[in-house]
């Protein structure tokens, strides 16, 4: 497997809309690119964001797979016995490439921008999805044919849930913020009386 380490320059991989890329956007285009050869595209990205909230969600994990004094060899052994069978042999590889090069710790920006990527290959966009309670599965349908006629893209939701929204729903979709949730309704409300 050939990645990229971002310090090498490969002319169309190491551009991206007229700049330099950074080392996650680099690894991230390559990435694309096998996924896209090994036909693997939605299961890499399923894969990273399930090695990035591991990652992050386990502050053990993350400190022993980031520790530059713990051989690369053992650091493999973990990730090994962590996800298993659950990764395809693509990111596993991706992975144990990153611990051994002491770049794990890029992990979840090269997992946005892997997403990025994705969106713009497959004319995808992913729509964030935040609310108070779980989406129920009529709604969030419903939600999706909506953002996709919005968007004119095919709309994938990533859905979270924040009581701290007090209810409705904030949607990010490539960027952009619809906020309908009551507490920013309740915050514009107090702005106005304030004003007054």
């Amino acid at each position: 497997m050939t990645i990229s380490t971002g310090e090498e320059q490969a002319s169309g991989l190491d551009v991206q809309m007229g700049r330099e890329m950074n080392k996650a956007q680099s690894y991230a285009a390559s990435l694309v690119e096998l996924a896209r050869a090994e036909e693997t595209l939605d299961k890499v990205d399923k894969d990273l964001r399930l090695a990035t909230s591991t990652f992050l969600g386990h502050l053990d994990l993350k400190n022993s797979l980031v520790d530059k004094s713990l051989p690369a060899s053992k650091k493999e052994i973990i990730i090994e016995e962590v996800f298993g069978d659950q990764l395809c042999r693509l990111t596993r590889n991706f992975l144990q490439l990153l611990v051994g090069m002491d770049q794990i710790g890029l992990l979840p920006e090269v997992a946005d921008e892997f997403s990025k990527n994705l969106e713009a290959v497959e004319n995808k966009a992913i729509a964030e999805v935040t609310t108070a309670i779980p989406l129920e599965e009529e709604f969030s349908a419903r939600l999706t044919k909506q953002l996709s006629e919005m968007t004119g893209r095919e709309v994938t939701i990533r859905a979270a849930v924040d009581p701290a929204i007090v209810g409705g729903i904030v949607v990010k979709v490539g960027g952009k913020l619809i906020d309908g949730s009551i507490r920013n309704q309740l915050n514009r409300l107090r702005d106005k009386m304030l004003e007054s």
